[in-house]
């Protein structure tokens, strides 16, 4: 990769006593990138995890290393930069189908789009980001995706979806730190629901429900990220303040503020100080806060984080009301009224935006009945399909193929190689079709063909063969001493049964196969 200018000179030689292998290096590197992010030194964990990006041993490696850069870049606020290796990252996770990757990418697209009011772009990308999220394995591995995806949607606004997500991550997280993590950064999305919310009984269970995880976040026994504990505290406070527990607000926020202040986090110093003002007001009457005011607008706007200190206009009306100070107090307010003006014109710009993408998605949705990864059919034509096979004056016969131990293969070798594999197993199967046959991919690594014309005698045979051409086979995107075998399960078309019946009893036959050992073909 080309220096960026950003970068300091960084011997990777030195990094590692000499004799040790790559992956030794890579691993070391990454070590320490997570702790001096922990420390909140975000220049040096970006550097360290760049350098680890030059040396990883894959392509996969390579692209989660470069998406570790992006948070540490914008909490110093190289945004340039950052939106330079996203974009990087989405066409090398498009051209190698590195799906974890590419949502993670798109989410980060989504909050630059964001931050520089590009509405319908940001729209797009997350069309996207959603809709590919939804083929990610429930693995533990898919956490950090999972997780930062939530966090998109609750900057971007959207609460509900947000929260769900979150909650997924939650199963999804293996160690305290994520569940952290996780924790504080729901706190901030309950924080946009009940800022957005008209019903006050649902603004409420939403200020209560991000106090307790807020909490649960600051409560958890080993505080390793500093940044996660500045970003709980703050937030809290701002959640104390608009429940009216000023004191309490007052001790979060200055606990808060001197973290964020430690750490070099302009976006949790500008929530700590608005935080901070609010709770100053209302407990001290203080009227010096002014010149805090002043300092949150210019941190949030200087951070692109406007949205969280919005509370502070009404201490600061009030502030200047109490002083006389009445032609400050409009330009105040006027201030307002320009800020709610631009947030009024973007989301008509997400509406308008909304109702293309309806428009484009209902006319791919008529049209596609091809899966992109393979090129076979997919489940929507067989919606046509096995009732057309069964309306014929002929026996037809329908299958459910399963390869065993696939997910074994993803985890091994990647998603790259496990993509490689389903595109070749596709080939397989269409070359075992003859003319009036039909093989589709249902999702994952399960496959249907449907036969027409074929007793079930004829059918098992065919199948078997099958079978056996999958176990004897030698992949060319996996080493040759790796083999995969399939279960299948089979069953006959009839005018009596409904159609996803039939589906269903052949899928039932195939979990049959794979209960009595794999490697085998059911009837049912």
């Amino acid at each position: 990769m080309t220096a960026e200018p950003w970068r300091q000179p960084f011997d990777v030689t030195q990094a590692i006593p000499v004799g040790d292998h790559l992956d030794d290096i890579e691993a070391d590197l990454l070590h320490r990138a997570a702790l001096a992010r922990s420390r909140g030194e975000f220049a040096d964990a970006a550097e360290l995890f760049l350098a680890a990006a030059d040396l990883a041993t894959t392509s996969a490696n390579r692209l989660h290393h470069l998406l570790r850069v992006v948070p540490c870049l914008t909490s110093i606020n190289h945004h340039e930069r950052a939106s330079v290796i996203v974009a990087k990252v989405i066409t090398e996770a498009r051209i190698a189908r590195d799906l974890p990757a590419l949502v993670d990418a798109l989410a980060m697209h989504v909050d630059y789009c964001v931050m520089t009011d590009a509405p319908a772009q940001a729209i797009r990308s997350l069309s996207e980001a959603l809709f590919i999220s939804d083929q990610l394995p429930h693995e533990p591995e898919m956490y950090q995706v999972v997780h930062n995806l939530a966090v998109t949607l609750s900057w971007y606004g959207l609460a509900e979806p947000a929260l769900l997500h979150f909650d997924r991550a939650l199963r999804l997280a293996e160690v305290d730190v994520d569940r952290q993590f996780c924790y504080s950064n729901m706190a901030v999305c309950y924080l946009v629901a009940a800022s957005r919310s008209n019903d006050p009984a649902d603004r409420e269970r939403s200020l209560q429900s991000g106090l307790y995880v807020a909490t649960a976040a600051l409560d958890q026994v080993a505080m390793e990220e500093i940044s996660t504990r500045a970003q709980a505290l703050v937030h809290r406070a701002l959640l104390h303040c608009m429940l009216g527990n000023y004191a309490a607000a007052l001790v979060d926020a200055q606990q808060g503020r001197l973290v964020a202040e430690s750490i070099g986090s302009r976006e949790d110093l500008a929530v700590g100080l608005t935080a901070e003002v609010i709770a100053r007001w209302h407990v001290h009457g203080d009227i010096d806060v002014l010149d805090d005011c002043a300092r949150a607008h210019a941190l949030s706007a200087e951070a692109h984080y406007e949205h969280f200190v919005e509370a502070i206009f009404d201490v600061e009306v009030e502030v200047l009301w109490s002083l006389n100070r009445f032609d400050d107090a409009r330009v105040v307010l006027e201030r307002r009224s320009a800020r709610n003006l631009q947030l009024m014109m973007n989301e008509q710009a997400t509406r308008w935006e909304h109702v293309v993408l309806g428009v484009d998605h209902l006319r791919v949705e008529e049209l596609s009945e091809s899966d992109p990864l393979t090129g076979l059919h997919n489940r929507r034509f067989l919606d046509h399909c096995i009732p057309e096979a069964i309306q014929a004056d002929e026996p037809a016969c329908i299958a459910v193929i399963d390869l065993d131990g696939f997910k074994q293969v993803n985890d091994v070798h990647g998603y790259v190689t496990g993509d490689l594999v389903l595109q070749e197993l596709a080939t397989v199967l269409e070359r075992v079709c003859r003319r009036g046959d039909s093989v589709a991919r249902l999702g994952g690594d399960e496959f249907v063909m449907v036969l027409r014309g074929t007793s079930v005698a004829d059918a098992r045979r065919v199948f078997d063969r099958v079978r056996q051409l999958i176990g004897a086979r030698c992949w060319s995107a996996l080493p040759r001493d790796v083999r995969l075998t399939a279960s299948i399960g089979l069953t006959m078309a009839s005018p009596n049964i409904e159609p996803q019946d039939l589906l269903n009893a052949a899928t039932e036959a195939m979990r049959e196969s794979k209960r009595n050992g794999r490697d085998r073909l059911t009837f049912r």
